[in-house]
């Protein structure tokens, strides 16, 4: 008998530590039908989950099939239910070394939430595009980030 209860036991464990162990994020591209210059292969949110009382930085590791000259924005919208609750521009050339030529890519942002941001609640569907400017987007994924560590409503409450 003790062994029939310990396989499910050990079966957790082992995808836990997968699970924890691989830290990648899920996405998918805004527009499934749409073929993107740039192709993500992999987009990892550090620490994930969110620390309340920390920032996160996300790093997005692809390919791009076209040049990607200056003055493109890299663009992070976050939003609760649908609705938008911030967005935020970035020069590609501040989070990569431009102009980009075809080939592999890798773009981080730092500290991509606020104070308020993180304490506003536990969690927000993010979208994160690359644009030329007066064009098409280049790259566009959307990604859940989770957000840990909530106060308890006593101390919310009191202050403490």
């Amino acid at each position: 008998m003790a062994i029939f209860h310990a396989k499910p036991l050990l079966l957790l464990l082992i995808s836990l530590f997968f699970f924890f162990a691989v830290g990648d994020t899920d996405f998918q591209t805004c527009n499934t039908g749409h073929n993107y210059p740039v192709k993500v292969s992999d987009l990892k949110i550090s620490p994930n989950p969110v620390k309340r009382s920390g920032s996160a930085t996300i790093t997005i590791t692809g390919y791009t099939s076209k040049d990607i000259p200056d003055g493109v924005t890299v663009t992070l919208k976050l939003s609760i239910m649908g609705a938008p609750v911030s967005r935020k521009t970035y020069s590609l050339c501040d989070i990569t070394a431009c102009p980009v030529a075809p080939g592999p890519l890798v773009l981080t942002l730092p500290n991509v939430l606020t104070e308020s941001e993180r304490r506003r609640s536990r969690g927000y569907i993010s979208t994160i595009s690359i644009t030329e400017k007066g064009q098409e987007s280049l790259m566009c994924v959307v990604f859940g980030v989770k957000i840990r560590g909530y106060a308890s409503l006593l101390s919310q409450v009191t202050g403490w």
